[in-house]
């Protein structure tokens, strides 16, 4: 007997939580608003709307522009450091150091020639490892061999990637370095 009873009392409290559960539901349904009938006041927004659904929407339109207007002005900048050792010429001579400069790019570098063994005399940018006439910038008469270092800079707005290579003299054979600093800025959206 004593177990009917127990189980009418959970059978009553089942029914009464789902008439509960029932009746809660349909008053939260029956009260819910859409947004499209929500009168929005644009006193301050200047979006040009009268509902909160369009508000929302313009609002989210007009972040969209500028995050695209903000995309459009970004740009990756690359570091352009390097330094590397190499054996000098007496001759105007590659060093076996390149560039390359990325496609799209505002670059500006600056290449120096330093010196352990015998001071720089000549600097030269190039677009070929062959040949040293078809050169980019260059720098030459080095009239104060204590400075230690003689360097040439190029600014430039690539259109395809380009590669350097540089060239230079020495007054004495030996292991130097060739040191290439700077930057590209690229843009992402292209």
């Amino acid at each position: 007997m004593k177990k009917i009873k127990a189980n009418r009392k959970m059978i009553i409290g089942v029914i009464i939580g789902i008439i509960i559960s029932g009746v809660t539901s349909y008053a939260v349904a029956a009260t819910l608003i859409n947004s499209q009938d929500v009168v929005y006041d644009d006193k301050t927004s200047g979006l040009g709307v009268n509902n909160v659904q369009s508000a929302i929407d313009k609002t989210c339109s007009n972040i969209d522009t500028r995050l695209s207007e903000i995309e459009d002005n970004l740009y990756k900048v690359q570091n352009m450091y390097k330094i590397q050792n190499f054996t000098s010429s007496k001759t105007m001579a590659y060093t076996g150091v390149s560039i390359t400069l990325p496609s799209n790019s505002y670059c500006a570098i600056t290449v120096g020639a330093l010196w352990t063994v015998g001071a720089p005399l000549k600097i030269l940018l190039s677009y070929s490892p062959t040949v040293k006439t078809q050169s980019v910038a260059f720098l030459g008469g080095n009239n104060d061999l204590d400075a230690g270092h003689i360097s040439v800079s190029h600014i430039t707005l690539t259109g395809n990637s380009q590669t350097f290579y540089v060239w230079a003299q020495y007054t004495n054979v030996g292991s130097n370095q060739v040191e290439v600093s700077g930057f590209c800025a690229t843009k992402i959206k292209q």
